[in-house]
Protein backbone atom coordinates (compact mmCIF):
# COMPACT_ATOMS: atom_id res chain seq x y z
CA UNK A 1 0.00 0.00 0.00
CA UNK A 2 2.85 2.59 1.17
CA UNK A 3 4.97 1.54 -2.34
CA UNK A 4 1.71 2.42 -4.11
CA UNK A 5 0.88 5.71 -3.13
CA UNK A 6 4.86 6.17 -2.70
CA UNK A 7 4.73 6.07 -6.47
CA UNK A 8 3.32 9.54 -6.64
CA UNK A 9 6.52 11.33 -4.64
CA UNK A 10 8.97 9.64 -6.51
CA UNK A 11 10.81 10.57 -10.10
CA UNK A 12 11.21 7.77 -12.03
CA UNK A 13 14.54 7.99 -14.27
CA UNK A 14 14.15 7.26 -17.83
CA UNK A 15 16.78 5.12 -18.00
CA UNK A 16 15.76 2.94 -15.04
CA UNK A 17 12.57 2.48 -17.43
CA UNK A 18 13.63 1.72 -20.06
CA UNK A 19 15.55 -0.95 -18.74
CA UNK A 20 12.99 -2.32 -16.72
CA UNK A 21 11.49 -2.36 -20.63
CA UNK A 22 13.87 -4.50 -21.61
CA UNK A 23 13.57 -6.97 -18.50
CA UNK A 24 9.89 -7.32 -19.36
CA UNK A 25 10.10 -8.36 -22.66
CA UNK A 26 13.15 -10.64 -21.87
CA UNK A 27 11.16 -12.69 -18.85
CA UNK A 28 8.34 -12.95 -21.46
CA UNK A 29 10.61 -14.23 -24.11
CA UNK A 30 12.05 -16.74 -21.64
CA UNK A 31 8.37 -17.85 -20.01
CA UNK A 32 7.78 -18.97 -23.56
CA UNK A 33 10.16 -21.79 -23.10
CA UNK A 34 8.19 -23.41 -20.94
CA UNK A 35 4.62 -25.35 -22.42
CA UNK A 36 3.22 -24.45 -19.20
CA UNK A 37 3.70 -21.30 -19.05
CA UNK A 38 3.39 -20.97 -23.13
CA UNK A 39 0.01 -21.86 -22.27
CA UNK A 40 -0.96 -20.22 -19.11
CA UNK A 41 0.44 -16.84 -21.26
CA UNK A 42 -1.76 -17.84 -24.13
CA UNK A 43 -5.22 -18.24 -22.51
CA UNK A 44 -4.45 -15.03 -20.56
CA UNK A 45 -4.25 -12.83 -22.87
CA UNK A 46 -7.07 -14.41 -25.20
CA UNK A 47 -9.11 -13.27 -22.48
CA UNK A 48 -7.60 -10.18 -22.39
CA UNK A 49 -8.18 -9.53 -26.13
CA UNK A 50 -4.75 -9.90 -26.83
CA UNK A 51 -2.55 -11.69 -29.59
CA UNK A 52 0.16 -12.50 -26.98
CA UNK A 53 3.15 -12.38 -29.67
CA UNK A 54 2.27 -8.67 -29.41
CA UNK A 55 3.21 -8.39 -25.95
CA UNK A 56 6.73 -7.67 -26.46
CA UNK A 57 5.64 -4.38 -28.84
CA UNK A 58 3.18 -3.30 -26.43
CA UNK A 59 6.05 -3.33 -23.71
CA UNK A 60 8.02 -1.15 -26.21
CA UNK A 61 5.26 1.26 -26.39
CA UNK A 62 4.78 2.33 -22.73
CA UNK A 63 5.86 5.66 -22.58
CA UNK A 64 7.08 7.22 -19.01
CA UNK A 65 3.84 9.45 -19.38
CA UNK A 66 1.45 6.43 -19.24
CA UNK A 67 2.91 5.18 -15.97
CA UNK A 68 2.61 8.48 -14.98
CA UNK A 69 -0.73 8.72 -15.86
CA UNK A 70 -1.94 5.86 -14.16
CA UNK A 71 0.41 6.55 -10.76
CA UNK A 72 -1.67 10.08 -10.58
CA UNK A 73 -4.70 8.15 -10.41
CA UNK A 74 -3.70 6.08 -7.59
CA UNK A 75 -5.57 6.81 -4.44
CA UNK A 76 -4.60 5.01 -0.63
CA UNK A 77 -9.22 4.77 -0.19
CA UNK A 78 -8.78 2.61 -3.22
CA UNK A 79 -6.26 -0.05 -1.93
CA UNK A 80 -7.43 -3.31 -0.43
CA UNK A 81 -5.05 -5.55 1.62
CA UNK A 82 -6.67 -9.12 2.31
CA UNK A 83 -4.77 -11.37 5.09
CA UNK A 84 -4.68 -15.36 5.01
CA UNK A 85 -3.82 -16.75 8.08
CA UNK A 86 -3.69 -20.53 8.30
CA UNK A 87 -6.63 -22.77 9.98
CA UNK A 88 -5.73 -22.99 13.84
CA UNK A 89 -6.21 -26.46 14.48
CA UNK A 90 -9.79 -27.07 17.18
CA UNK A 91 -8.67 -29.43 20.26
Amino acid sequence: RKNLVGLKRRTIDLDAFERQKKVMQGDFIKSLNSLENYNITFTAHILEGINMFDVPNIIANITLEDVKAVIKDIKESHITTLKIYPKKDKK
